[in-house]
């Protein structure tokens, strides 16, 4: 007999899964800084431009011409070597935005003078003898002749010394050290009339104080002669 056979199996319609997208995007990773070494960090200094190379507009004035302001740029603002370099402009009467050196030189020669005047009168008042001063003025009318002529050649001191004082004030209140330096500028002009004063001033006085010491002189003489 035939072995029995077996009936063919039929295969099961099994469910067909469907992968899905992940609705949410992977981290992002973002790719490492390359390693830098210490000394790349480290910035080269950078060099100082030089004075030729300053923008004129930061050193130039007002009312001067071109010319004065390439030297205006140039200026380091070291006081001697600006000087002796020639690195200091004429300038005019009507530029501002930089002091004068001519006032400067004005006021120095002032204030010079008001002290040699103040330190004469303390070493005249010093060493001046007293009973000296009392024989030469015994009579009356000479006595005050003299007195009047002291108290004008005092007042001329006083006036000389106030101006002399006086004329470096009036500079450092117009100029503005901060800026460049020219020889004149828009305030020169005013410092020259306080200077210019200070010093007639003191040509009046010096001329009367000759005069006095002379007459004082020939007094003297006189009386010696006398006396002999």
């Amino acid at each position: 007999p035939t072995p029995p056979v077996d009936p063919p199996t039929i295969p099961r319609n099994e469910p067909v899964v469907i992968p899905l997208r992940p609705t949410v995007d992977p981290p992002s990773v973002s790719p490492e800084p390359p390693e830098t070494s210490p000394e790349a960090d480290i910035e080269e200094p950078k060099e100082p431009e030089s004075p030729t190379g300053t923008d004129i507009s930061m050193k130039s004035g007002e009312g001067f011409s071109e010319a004065d302001n390439e030297k205006l740029a140039k200026q380091t603002g070291n006081f001697f070597s600006d000087v002796f370099n020639g690195r200091v402009p004429l300038g005019n009467l009507f530029g501002r935005g930089a002091w004068s050196l001519l006032s400067l030189i004005m006021s120095l020669i002032a204030v010079l003078v008001s002290l040699l005047l103040i330190l004469g009168a303390i070493f005249r008042r010093i060493y001046r003898n007293e009973d000296e001063d009392k024989e030469a003025y015994a009579d009356s009318d000479a006595d005050d002749e003299d007195e009047k002529r002291k108290k004008v050649s005092k007042v001329l001191k006083v006036a000389t010394i106030v101006l002399g004082i006086l004329t470096p004030i009036v500079w450092l209140i117009l100029d503005d050290l901060t800026l460049p330096m020219v020889w004149i500028n828009k305030w020169t002009l005013y410092v020259g009339i306080v200077f210019i004063v200070h010093i007639v001033f003191l040509i009046v006085y010096k001329a009367r104080r000759h005069r006095e010491d002379s007459d004082d002189e020939d007094e003297t003489t006189y009386d010696n002669a006398i006396g002999a």
